[in-house]
């Protein structure tokens, strides 16, 4: 998909959440969602190593290659939603410089309406401003219509505008002279309250001044500006905690293996939404309480959807790491089968007096003799082995294999020493 012609008004207005997954912060995975299909259109997982761990440059170059990647298949981004991401607004700016784009940062309304809500149940806590609390759900509401209302409009102020009609209306003033607070609304557009309604609170009061603290803070204001008119990042949110189970925190996954994960994980969220687009069938409907227990939500329960394009990849893929493992087992299997004569290789060696005269004094020089090393064991058969067989070429590769064995590779060490032996004892039959 891509936008038709190109002008002013053209271009994709897409979703961008970023999350650190799996256990050390190991990965950085960012998607993006189009926000007019809903449909995800890329992941990028980026590891901690190549950015020398550091999180702010971690981010940077995900934001930066999930840009570019629409760059590079010629799509044109008009704007980018996301929560208060100071990094993404950073990339945003430096692309918008160096490209000479003008992509714009659009904040989530829902992000923005957490952060409302938490100072005032944080408010509410003072003395004298616990009216405060009956207010919050409708607080949120309203600002959820101004979002409406700027997107019907097609300018953001107005969602400044028409949310600040809320310091009169808490008030219980329903008609007022216009202001540079309220911009062209002088009324408020709900319809007649009713008895249920929370009660007002007076002009100049603790919890009156509170409230307008918290409205009136500038960064509160400008975030008003700032909020999308395209939608927010929800979808991105459901993308994350499907990588979740794909790829779960106590399974180890490969660079290789969670990017092929995370895409079927794609894949599972783009299936539901295009069986959305097809008019899936509902099923029962249902009602249940919310997490903080205030409000019912209605649900409605669809019927199942056949996840036939993941089902595929995940068996191709798993085919295709099931051949590389028969592989790995085919080599085990051969090495296994030289551990079988271990037993009978060292037995022919058995009779041999250790005597340190028999030795060369090249021997000890760069060899750890430690008794509680795991490596003594293996070093006094390599010695032995030399002793037995001395000859240039045979000292060259045990002392490649002693090597080894210091550098705590015991156990392939000992595969590599139990072939030569096998190698050596070839050549003296």
């Amino acid at each position: 998909m891509k936008p038709a012609d190109s002008g002013p008004s053209d271009g994709w207005n897409i979703a961008v959440d970023g999350v650190y997954d799996r256990r050390c912060r190991d990965f950085y995975n960012v998607v993006a969602v189009d926000l007019k299909t809903k449909l995800c259109i890329h992941t990028e997982a980026v590891r901690s190593s190549e950015t020398g761990g550091i999180r702010d440059d971690l981010e940077k170059e995900a934001f930066r290659r999930v840009l570019l990647r629409f760059t590079d298949l010629g799509i044109r981004i008009r704007s980018v939603t996301s929560d208060h991401c100071l990094n993404l607004k950073s990339v945003i700016d430096e692309l918008n410089n160096t490209l000479s784009w003008d992509m714009e940062w659009c904040l989530d309304h829902r992000h923005l309406s957490r952060l409302l809500v938490k100072a005032l149940h944080e408010a509410s806590k003072e003395d004298s401003c616990g009216s405060l609390t009956d207010w919050i759900r409708t607080i949120k509401n309203h600002l959820e219509s101004a979002v409406r209302v700027g997107s019907w409009a097609g300018d953001r102020n107005n969602i400044k505008f028409f949310f600040n009609t809320c310091l009169y209306r808490v008030a219980g003033v329903h008609f007022w002279k216009k202001d540079d607070l309220t911009g062209p609304y002088i009324s408020c557009s709900h319809e007649l309250l009713g008895s249920d309604d929370p009660q007002p609170i007076p002009f100049g009061s603790p919890a009156y001044e509170k409230f307008k603290e918290i409205v009136l803070q500038e960064r509160f204001q400008n975030d008003l500006c700032s909020l999308s008119l395209h939608g927010d990042i929800g979808q991105c949110k459901k993308k994350n905690a499907l990588d979740r189970l794909y790829c779960p925190r106590e399974a180890y996954h490969s660079p290789p293996s969670y990017s092929a994960y995370v895409g079927l994980s794609a894949l599972h969220l783009n299936t539901l939404v295009l069986a959305e687009m097809a008019e899936r069938k509902s099923g029962h409907d249902s009602n249940s309480q919310n997490r903080n227990g205030d409000h019912f939500v209605h649900r409605i329960d669809k019927n199942n959807v056949e996840h036939k394009w993941r089902r595929e990849i995940k068996d191709e893929y798993l085919i295709d790491r099931l051949f590389i493992l028969e592989a790995n087992q085919t080599v085990e299997d051969e090495v296994s089968d030289v551990d079988e004569e271990f037993s009978e290789l060292t037995h022919k060696f058995e009779e041999v007096v250790e005597s340190q005269e028999m030795y060369f004094e090249s021997d000890f020089d760069d060899v750890n003799t430690d008794p509680e090393s795991g490596s003594v064991c293996l070093i006094e058969y390599i010695q032995l082995l030399s002793v037995i067989f001395a000859s240039h070429c045979t000292a060259l590769l045990l002392s490649h294999h002693l090597c080894v064995i210091i550098g705590d590779a015991t156990r392939l060490s000992r595969r590599a020493v139990l072939c030569d032996a096998r190698m050596i004892e070839s050549d003296c039959s």
